[in-house]
């Protein structure tokens, strides 16, 4: 990159547009629209070309570094035209305290990709379309009840759910939700929807339940009725609620032959009424 004179039509020790946008991978239009705003200020050659300094050079570095912070173009031509010791402290501090909110983001983004490699993994050894008796702890969940059939309306209800927690649930994929099978044939397939929370305001009971995995679109109506059978087979009564699980769908995988879902039935304990009721939570 050349910095040097130019048979006098460029000024020693400058840079050209096109090098500065190579210099900091950004499009010269972006350096038009800084120059706009005041943040940087060429020369002009006896060419008539645009040239910019080591001067720009240090602006260039200090805009770079405030707008990957999320600074507005604004705040950072006052702080550029007006740099006292009090104002660099106190832009330092702001400075300071976006990176510790940055570093908060990044840690729960670090969680959420955790938890989806955990579940993966998880998922590797899963047995499908075989009836298993699991305990479960109480779970605690965001709900809504609404009675719907499409898996397109899913999406809809977990943004709802999502802005009920007032912003402490990010929706990033649906391992975390769950369906609530409703127990009668017609009608909707599924009264409702849940997003699994520590926080939630209603509580899925722990005990006991039967459990059945499988790959595909949703079936859930017919491994309900497979936990049916294999309960009826064993003396043991079915208690709401009636659970699908997603586990893999479509915000994870392409081919609904991928999608994972489990199916949860509560069984109840043996001094609990023995019927099964057709409420939800």
């Amino acid at each position: 990159m050349a910095i040097g004179g130019n048979g006098g039509s460029r000024p020693r020790g400058t840079y050209t547009i096109g090098e500065i946008a190579e210099l900091y991978h950004i499009g010269t239009d972006s350096i038009r629209y800084y120059e706009r705003k005041g943040l940087l200020e060429p020369v002009r050659g006896e060419n008539g070309y645009r040239y910019y300094s080591a001067q720009s050079i240090w602006r260039m570095n200090v805009i770079r570094s405030l707008r990957d912070l999320g600074f507005p173009v604004e705040r950072i031509g006052a702080y550029l035209r007006d740099r006292t010791l009090e104002n660099t402290e106190e832009m330092l501090r702001e400075e300071q305290r976006m990176i510790q909110d940055r570093l908060r983001e990044l840690r729960k983004l670090r969680a959420s990709v955790d938890q989806q490699l955990e579940l993966l993994e998880y998922i590797k050894g899963l047995t499908y379309e075989t009836v298993v008796r699991r305990t479960l702890p109480d779970r605690r969940a965001f709900q809504i009840l609404r009675p719907h059939s499409l898996d397109e309306e899913t999406d809809l209800l977990m943004k709802q759910l999502a802005e009920r927690s007032n912003g402490r649930v990010e929706v990033v994929g649906s391992n975390w939700m769950a369906e609530l099978i409703s127990p009668e044939e017609g009608g909707a397939l599924f009264q409702g929807t849940l997003m699994f929370d520590r926080r939630g305001d209603v509580t899925v009971p722990g005990g006991d339940y039967l459990s059945v995995f499988y790959r595909g679109p949703t079936d859930s109506r017919r491994h309900l009725d497979q936990i049916r059978r294999y309960a009826g087979e064993r003396g043991l009564t079915l208690l709401p609620p009636f659970l699908e699980v997603i586990w893999v769908d479509v915000h994870t995988v392409t081919d609904p032959a991928e999608f994972v879902s489990e199916v949860q039935a509560r069984v109840a304990p043996e001094k609990e009424e023995r019927h099964e009721s057709a409420g939800a939570l």
